[in-house]
């Protein structure tokens, strides 16, 4: 809600001998001669031909009415976030002035449409403080630089490219050279066109990322337009969500770990290594090495994916129902039943049971 400021211009005219009669302007603002009254009015009143004006301190003021020559309402300055005590009306306001290792508490929702680039190891704390934060463009970290959050909200960013052009490679969040970065969600849609066009969500290399949510990347497939939710060398990426992508779920290279609490919807499943070797959902390794988690691993990587969000929910089964026969996870017939993976069992009664080996 936008709040006012009562700006009253009076002319009061002093009991003076008539000879020496003479009008004194009083301004809340203007020129000389003048005089300051600025106050938060939250009550006007009319009594007994006097204007009644209560502030927010609940201090009454009265003016003769015949002594008003103007009432008029400015804006106030609203403002957004604050360090310390110095409060900004806009949120590049409060970057300009941050000088690293201070936290930025969110006064209202922000939605943020330019590029937050930290490279001098500095460390960056939002306060949420119940509003939501929302970066449109890029965040790019690097040489040990951190930001976090604290607090209720949302701090998520969420990029959309459009226009044409070839060889567009770039992510919503890049983060390297020992930096790290929590937030709630991560989110890049590419609708241009264009030949060989890669975007990614997270884009890390050498860095920690920890998602408190979702993370998702879509493209539009033109000709060679291809899509990562996570891609990450020397890194540890933790999301409490899912991963989803047009193209590659997740692709890990250098001894990197990922950990997803919800599940990956992608048409290439996990990329395991600088090779591009792929692993669909069925091909986990066996035991797993974390517990109530399915566990992929190819050279020095290692994804776990929670198994409640692996594969499809068992619908209702009789008891007695026949097996009529096998198919995999995308519906394709099986001609045996299979001795290891994720599977699924057709009945003769139109249900089906997904089955872990």
């Amino acid at each position: 809600m936008k709040k006012y400021i009562l700006n009253i211009i009076l002319w009061a005219i002093f009991v003076l001998p008539v000879s020496a009669a003479t009008p004194t302007a009083l301004f809340i603002k203007g020129s000389k001669p003048h005089s300051e009254l600025l106050g938060k009015i939250r009550h006007i009143r009319f009594s007994g031909g006097n204007l009644i004006l209560k502030t927010n301190t609940n201090a009454e003021t009265s003016f003769a009415i015949n002594g008003i020559s103007k009432i008029s309402f400015g804006e106030e300055v609203l403002y957004v976030c604050e360090i310390g005590t110095v409060k900004y009306s806009t949120l590049s306001e409060a970057l300009a002035d941050h000088t690293g290792g201070q936290t930025i508490r969110l006064l209202d929702n922000i939605t943020h449409n330019s590029a937050l680039e930290i490279s001098a190891g500095k460390t960056l704390t939002f306060d949420l403080n119940g509003f939501d934060l929302i970066f449109t463009e890029y965040i790019s970290l690097s040489n040990g630089s951190t930001v976090n959050y604290t607090g209720d909200g949302k701090f998520n960013v969420i990029r959309n490219l459009s226009g044409k052009g070839a060889g567009v490679n770039t992510s919503a969040l890049s983060i390297e050279n020992g930096s790290s970065c929590t937030l709630t969600g991560v989110e890049i849609t590419d609708s241009g066109t264009g030949s060989a066009r890669k975007v990614a969500a997270i884009k890390s290399n050498n860095a920690s990322v920890t998602v408190n949510g979702d993370v998702k990347a879509t493209s539009n497939r033109d000709i060679t337009a291809d899509s990562w939710g996570i891609d990450a060398n020397s890194s540890t990426i933790t999301v409490t969500g899912d991963v989803t992508a047009d193209n590659t779920g997740v692709w890990t290279r250098d001894n990197t770990t990922v950990t997803i609490d919800g599940s990956i919807n992608a048409l290439r499943y996990i990329m395991i290594d600088a090779d591009g070797n792929s692993l669909s959902i069925s091909n986990f390794t066996t035991p797993t090495t974390k517990t109530g988690y399915l566990t992929y691993t190819g050279g020095t990587n290692t994804v776990w994916v929670k198994d409640a969000g692996s594969g499809i929910s068992t619908v209702s089964l009789s008891e007695t129902a026949a097996i009529i026969g096998y198919c995999d996870l995308i519906g394709r017939k099986l001609q045996t039943e299979p001795t290891k993976g994720i599977y699924i069992i057709l009945y003769d009664n139109g249900t089906a049971k997904k089955v872990m080996k």
